[in-house]
Protein backbone atom coordinates (compact mmCIF):
# COMPACT_ATOMS: atom_id res chain seq x y z
CA UNK A 1 0.00 0.00 0.00
CA UNK A 2 1.29 3.42 -0.92
CA UNK A 3 1.06 6.66 1.05
CA UNK A 4 1.67 10.17 -0.19
CA UNK A 5 3.46 12.49 2.21
CA UNK A 6 3.35 16.25 1.85
CA UNK A 7 6.63 17.77 3.06
CA UNK A 8 7.57 21.40 3.47
CA UNK A 9 10.92 23.09 3.99
CA UNK A 10 14.45 22.39 2.88
CA UNK A 11 17.33 20.41 4.36
CA UNK A 12 17.21 20.35 8.18
CA UNK A 13 13.98 22.37 8.17
CA UNK A 14 12.10 19.76 6.09
CA UNK A 15 9.09 18.33 7.93
CA UNK A 16 5.94 16.31 7.27
CA UNK A 17 2.80 18.42 6.88
CA UNK A 18 0.24 15.72 6.01
CA UNK A 19 -0.16 12.11 4.83
CA UNK A 20 -2.71 10.95 2.22
CA UNK A 21 -3.87 7.71 0.64
CA UNK A 22 -3.80 9.05 -2.93
CA UNK A 23 -1.64 11.43 -4.92
CA UNK A 24 -4.80 13.28 -5.94
CA UNK A 25 -5.70 14.05 -2.31
CA UNK A 26 -2.15 15.16 -1.58
CA UNK A 27 -2.14 17.39 -4.66
CA UNK A 28 -5.51 18.90 -3.73
CA UNK A 29 -4.19 19.68 -0.24
CA UNK A 30 -1.12 21.42 -1.65
CA UNK A 31 -3.26 23.38 -4.14
CA UNK A 32 -5.66 24.46 -1.38
CA UNK A 33 -2.76 25.49 0.83
CA UNK A 34 -1.16 27.56 -1.92
CA UNK A 35 -4.51 29.17 -2.79
CA UNK A 36 -5.21 30.07 0.85
CA UNK A 37 -1.81 31.76 1.27
CA UNK A 38 -1.40 34.57 -1.18
CA UNK A 39 2.03 35.37 0.25
CA UNK A 40 5.36 33.56 0.11
CA UNK A 41 5.74 30.16 1.74
CA UNK A 42 8.22 27.36 1.75
CA UNK A 43 7.57 25.07 -1.21
CA UNK A 44 5.71 21.82 -0.53
CA UNK A 45 6.74 18.48 -2.00
CA UNK A 46 4.63 15.33 -2.39
CA UNK A 47 6.61 12.12 -1.98
CA UNK A 48 5.35 8.59 -2.53
CA UNK A 49 6.29 5.85 -0.07
CA UNK A 50 5.41 2.21 0.29
CA UNK A 51 3.68 1.66 3.64
CA UNK A 52 5.63 -0.59 6.03
CA UNK A 53 8.56 -0.78 3.60
CA UNK A 54 11.22 0.14 6.15
CA UNK A 55 13.26 -2.93 6.93
CA UNK A 56 15.29 -1.71 9.88
CA UNK A 57 16.64 -5.13 10.71
CA UNK A 58 18.35 -7.91 8.81
CA UNK A 59 17.93 -11.01 10.99
CA UNK A 60 19.35 -9.93 14.35
CA UNK A 61 21.12 -6.84 12.99
CA UNK A 62 20.04 -3.22 13.38
CA UNK A 63 20.40 -0.45 10.79
CA UNK A 64 22.76 2.35 11.88
CA UNK A 65 24.02 5.68 10.59
CA UNK A 66 27.48 6.54 11.92
CA UNK A 67 29.03 9.98 11.48
CA UNK A 68 32.78 10.28 11.89
CA UNK A 69 35.00 13.34 12.09
CA UNK A 70 37.72 13.38 9.42
CA UNK A 71 40.26 12.28 12.06
CA UNK A 72 38.14 9.19 12.90
CA UNK A 73 36.50 10.46 16.10
CA UNK A 74 32.86 9.41 16.41
CA UNK A 75 30.43 12.31 16.05
CA UNK A 76 27.20 10.28 16.34
CA UNK A 77 25.73 6.78 16.10
CA UNK A 78 22.00 6.53 15.43
CA UNK A 79 19.52 3.83 14.51
CA UNK A 80 18.12 4.62 11.08
CA UNK A 81 15.36 3.47 8.76
CA UNK A 82 16.98 4.83 5.62
CA UNK A 83 16.68 1.36 4.12
CA UNK A 84 18.03 2.27 0.68
CA UNK A 85 21.30 3.64 2.06
CA UNK A 86 21.71 0.80 4.55
CA UNK A 87 21.10 -1.91 1.97
CA UNK A 88 23.61 -0.38 -0.44
CA UNK A 89 26.11 0.15 2.41
CA UNK A 90 26.42 3.84 1.69
CA UNK A 91 29.62 5.60 2.74
CA UNK A 92 29.86 9.30 1.97
CA UNK A 93 32.53 11.92 2.47
CA UNK A 94 31.52 15.46 3.37
CA UNK A 95 33.76 18.50 3.97
CA UNK A 96 34.17 17.80 7.70
CA UNK A 97 32.76 14.28 8.21
CA UNK A 98 32.25 10.79 6.86
CA UNK A 99 28.84 9.09 7.08
CA UNK A 100 28.41 5.32 7.00
CA UNK A 101 25.15 3.33 6.82
CA UNK A 102 25.29 -0.32 7.82
CA UNK A 103 23.66 -3.24 9.57
CA UNK A 104 25.38 -4.07 12.87
CA UNK A 105 24.84 -5.96 16.14
CA UNK A 106 25.17 -2.84 18.31
CA UNK A 107 26.55 0.72 18.21
CA UNK A 108 30.15 -0.44 18.83
CA UNK A 109 29.94 -2.87 15.92
CA UNK A 110 28.52 -0.09 13.70
CA UNK A 111 31.46 2.19 14.64
CA UNK A 112 33.95 -0.58 13.79
CA UNK A 113 32.34 -1.02 10.36
CA UNK A 114 32.41 2.74 9.77
CA UNK A 115 36.08 3.00 10.80
CA UNK A 116 36.98 0.08 8.50
CA UNK A 117 35.16 1.75 5.61
CA UNK A 118 36.92 5.05 6.41
CA UNK A 119 40.32 3.34 6.27
CA UNK A 120 39.49 1.68 2.95
CA UNK A 121 38.21 4.98 1.57
CA UNK A 122 41.29 6.90 2.70
CA UNK A 123 43.66 4.30 1.26
CA UNK A 124 41.87 4.60 -2.08
CA UNK A 125 42.01 8.39 -1.96
CA UNK A 126 45.71 8.30 -1.16
CA UNK A 127 46.44 5.81 -3.93
CA UNK A 128 44.60 8.05 -6.38
CA UNK A 129 46.74 11.02 -5.31
CA UNK A 130 50.01 9.26 -6.19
Amino acid sequence: MKVFIVEQGEYSDRHVVAVFSTVEKAGAFVAAFVESRKRSYSRMHVKEYELDSCQCTASDLIAYEVRLEKNGDVRSVEVTCDAERVVEGAFQEYPSTFTSHCFARDPDHAVKIALDRRAIHLSGVMEGAK
